[in-house]
């Protein structure tokens, strides 16, 4: 399965996700929201240490405080992720520096926003790049042919004529009220509704 989905930080508040103890796919997962976005730094019993894009520093004791496990839990995942290549742990003096491994994967596939992304810079550029996207698909509005409009037609079920709906908007270059038509299958539902309401009318009209 392909694809991916934002996961805004804020559901590690969330009471449902705070309940212990965590699954090791829980526990994987918080990680990757724990992990930093952008190069920083922490103070750590009077040291300063430095954790780069996609590492998380944290205590072994911290963790197992934080997923409900025992400490020998904890540090058994951590081999597990290792040996699975999706993590590498430093040990160093003041705690662990855990790597997640393919941080940009989990953070920019299919994106293209570089570091920024999960800032709100980079939510704004990835905004702007789903509007351009969404701009370039409406000036390459293809307008359908009768035969694409009949299937339609045939799948929902209506008795819109293909024919008098291409020539409608065929004769007026495809505009819908003062601009280009960008979706003609929204069209067709919009003819279908306007041509029950005038059947509804017509009965009133006939039985009133």
């Amino acid at each position: 399965m392909e694809g991916w989905i934002k996961l805004y930080k804020q559901v590690q508040d969330n009471v449902l996700w705070q309940d212990k103890p965590f699954s090791r796919g829980q526990a994987w997962i918080d990680l990757l929201l724990m992990a930093n976005y952008a190069d920083g730094e922490m103070l750590s019993k009077g040291t300063i240490v430095h954790i780069k894009r996609g590492q998380v520093f944290r205590t072994q004791k911290h963790l197992s405080e934080r997923w409900g496990w025992s400490i020998k839990k904890v540090r058994g995942f951590l081999l597990l992720l290792e040996k699975q290549k999706m993590a590498t742990v430093e040990g160093i003096a003041q705690g662990m520096l855990i790597t997640v491994e393919k941080y940009e994967f989990f953070q920019c596939q299919g994106q293209g926003y570089g570091i920024q992304e999960g800032t709100e810079e980079g939510m704004n550029r990835a905004t702007q790049g789903r509007q351009k996207k969404k701009n370039k698909e409406e000036k390459h509005f293809i307008p359908p042919s009768v035969e694409e409009v009949r299937q339609y037609c045939t799948e929902r079920g209506n008795t819109v004529d293909p024919e008098a709906f291409v020539a409608h908007y065929a004769s007026n270059g495809w505009m819908v009220g003062k601009n280009k038509m960008k979706q003609w299958k929204a069209a067709v539902v919009t003819w279908e509704r306007r041509q029950q309401n005038d059947e509804k009318k017509s009965e009133v009209k006939l039985y009133g």
